[in-house]
């Protein structure tokens, strides 16, 4: 066990953490990057068991603390594009690259060709429970290799390989859910452990026969798994564009070291994590929450949902008439 223990913040400190600057004062804050309402943001759990915070070591990252970072994504010009790459057969991508559209707006989000599992599997292992794992840098090899090739896409901001193989990033560790590689843009996550029908790919099989089939039949994504997956995805995404573990409030950008602490994180930004994404994309929060919320609803995700209406009707009242409505926030 390690002997750091997390000091969770005051409220103060949580509220002082989206400013964006040293002279800013509290009531001066954009509204949309405040906790209103409150009963919307719960403060960071105090960690337990073999959570995150109880063995990693997190001093958190403020907004001020965001903007002084160096490696992040920004748009600019025509590289504007999150590109997800298949790392061998998985579900389909399509609903996952909509909700990550809408999450990463005004950017935009598209399913590339897929990357054999076979070219990504040099430095791969047996799980403990026989599973494959393949290793992050040798999938991050595979996705460079594929970035350089002539013909290749050159609007792509970030690329993510997404795969159905359980991950590892190297001795030490037992599996990952996902990892990013921010100096180079690249990032990977696994279905694998969220799959309630337990690993696809076992130690031994013969990759280059992998095939959709032992995916999904139907080559669908059930709504658990979709649910987890957009989770994870637009986590990864986040520390490409520079944010780190949340140590703030419960947030999608906090550390989880287990399927039950990940499942208990909600699928939306506190708003110190809302600023900084803001910051580099440069969107404007209500409409970006008027996407989201279309989205959640068709997939059914109605405590989410409930989430975007709250804070819909906190910042700008009846919002079914923004953007029409005169732009209340100066950010």
């Amino acid at each position: 066990m390690s002997s750091w223990r997390f000091k969770r913040p005051t409220k103060k400190e949580r509220l002082r953490a989206a400013l964006a600057s040293r002279t800013e004062k509290l009531d001066e804050v954009p509204l949309a990057f405040t906790p209103v309402p409150e009963s919307a943001f719960k403060p960071i759990s105090k960690p337990k068991g073999v959570d995150w915070l109880r063995e990693q070591k997190e001093r958190g990252q403020s907004f001020i603390s965001f903007e002084r970072g160096v490696f992040k994504a920004v748009p600019h010009g025509k590289f504007t594009v999150i590109e997800l790459v298949p790392i061998g057969p998985v579900p389909n991508l399509e609903e996952i690259s909509r909700f990550t559209a809408a999450f990463i707006s005004p950017c935009t989000c598209r399913v590339a060709k897929a990357i054999p599992l076979s070219e990504a599997s040099s430095s791969s292992r047996e799980g403990d429970e026989g599973q494959l794992q393949l290793k992050c840098s040798t999938v991050y090899k595979a996705l460079k290799k594929r970035k350089m090739t002539r013909g290749s896409a050159r609007d792509v901001l970030v690329t993510i390989g997404v795969t159905m193989a359980d991950l590892y990033p190297g001795e030490g560790w037992n599996f990952v859910y996902g990892q990013a590689d921010i100096v180079d843009g690249l990032g990977v996550f696994s279905f694998s452990r969220y799959n309630d029908n337990g690993y696809v790919f076992q130690w031994g099989d013969d990759l280059k026969k992998a095939s959709a089939n032992q995916v999904q039949p139907d080559g669908t994504v059930d709504s658990k798994l979709l649910y987890r997956s957009c989770k994870v995805l637009t986590h990864e995404a986040g520390h490409l564009f520079g944010m780190l573990h949340c140590t703030f409030y419960e947030c999608l950008m906090c550390g989880c070291n287990h399927l039950e602490e990940f499942d208990k994180r909600p699928m939306y930004l506190c708003p110190v994590d809302l600023r900084k994404l803001q910051s580099s994309l440069k969107f404007d929060v209500a409409i970006r929450y008027k996407n989201l919320l279309e989205i959640v609803k068709i997939f059914g995700w109605e405590d989410l949902a409930g989430f975007y209406h709250t804070r819909l009707t906190e910042l700008v009242g009846d919002y079914t008439k923004y953007p029409r409505i005169a732009q209340l926030f100066n950010y």
